[in-house]
């Protein structure tokens, strides 16, 4: 039975620079990220039209629109 040794095994996994983020704050990160790609897909996909953005994605107008202010994300 062997006991793992930090960082021994696994040299991708050491220790980077820059402190780890909370896990809430990982999570916000991880979220807005992909809702942004989400939303820019989205618009692609739709050329723009929020009916069909809305149809699609399942979002209602309000949330929509709600989202492509918060990333700044025009039709």
């Amino acid at each position: 039975n062997k006991k793992a040794s930090a960082g021994s095994d696994h040299p991708e996994r050491a220790v980077s620079q820059r402190p780890l983020p909370n896990l809430r704050e990982f999570r916000e990160s991880a979220v807005a990220e992909a809702e942004q790609g989400y939303l820019y897909e989205l618009m692609s996909l739709t050329e723009g039209d929020i009916k069909e953005a809305c149809k699609l994605s399942g979002l209602s107008r309000p949330r929509l629109y709600a989202l492509l202010k918060k990333y700044h994300i025009s039709r």
